[in-house]
């Protein structure tokens, strides 16, 4: 199919996809990634959630190394939330992701070596855990059953320092922390 240039769309299986539209963060459109756990649909049961965030760039990584240990029974089942941007080309999401997940504003007087390489929109984390706490964690609350007792967060990298952010300003907001390579420069 060498000459064949129409590529399909590769969707990771069993998950959906929802858009939120944020009234909070500048009207942006996240684009929203649930993953069931197997047999969902034929339980009654409350699941804990795990809100994972970078989508964009760890969504297929996460859902599979979950269901992985799913199937060796090393974690039990959890509704998979994974938050990416609808739409957005790798520097659009690079641009926004950075404007999400670092707390503060990065200015000349404040750069590092890597923050050096960080686009100038910074500073957003907080409008980004309203995001999450007003608008995302109510809708998955409203469309599946949720124990709302036991959620998790995991960031990679600027996640995990956002994920930081939230664990130093309102540690009660997710019973668990998955902190994967925080940057903290």
């Amino acid at each position: 199919t060498a000459q064949n240039n129409h590529l399909e769309k590769v969707s990771i299986r069993d998950t959906e996809v929802r858009i939120i539209k944020s009234s909070i963060v500048d009207d942006m459109d996240y684009e929203i990634h649930i993953a069931l756990p197997g047999g969902y649909s034929e339980s009654e049961a409350d699941y804990p959630v795990l809100y994972y965030l970078d989508a964009y760039y760890w969504g297929g990584i996460v859902i599979e190394t979950y269901r992985l240990l799913r199937a060796l029974n090393e974690i039990k089942p959890l509704i998979l939330v994974g938050i990416s941007y609808k739409d957005a080309t790798a520097a659009e999401a690079y641009r926004y992701r950075s404007r999400d997940l670092i707390p503060s504003v990065i200015t000349e007087e404040n750069k590092s070596p890597y923050s050096s390489r960080i686009p100038p929109a910074s500073g957003g984390a907080s409008k980004f855990y309203r995001f999450i706490k007003d608008e995302l964690k109510p809708l998955i609350k409203k469309h599946y059953r949720i124990d709302e007792n036991d959620s998790g967060i995991l960031g990679i990298s600027n996640g995990a320092l956002f994920a930081s952010y939230v664990l130093f300003h309102e540690p009660s907001e997710f019973n668990h922390y998955i902190l994967g390579s925080p940057r903290l420069d």
